[in-house]
């Protein structure tokens, strides 16, 4: 088996039958260290492994929003990945700020 045949076996997750993508929500806490910070900044695909494809904000829906889009405390990320990816984000959001 190639190597990217096994890059892709690995990252596969089962779709519903329905054929849809799972996507996810998560609120991001009023004191959250990444308030105020983009999303490119704080390296949130790489360390999360989600797949951001809008914020909700007040009323507002960021649509595919890019790396450099702000997340503030009480916006709603609207995420795609794998289902152990939802807990990720939970922690990555109340984590205390990571330099590395």
């Amino acid at each position: 088996e190639s190597i990217c045949g096994e890059i892709i076996a690995e990252n596969e997750t089962s779709v519903q039958s329905s054929g849809e993508v799972p996507i996810y929500e998560v609120a991001v806490p009023s004191d959250s260290w990444i308030t105020g910070k983009n999303l490119l900044t704080v390296r949130f695909w790489s360390k999360t492994e989600a797949t951001v494809v809008a914020i909700r904000r007040n009323k507002h829906l960021i649509l595919s929003p890019g790396p450099t889009a702000e997340l503030y405390g009480g916006d709603h990320i609207l995420f795609t990945g794998k289902p152990e990816t939802v807990g990720r984000v939970e922690a990555f959001l109340i984590a205390e700020e990571k330099t590395d």
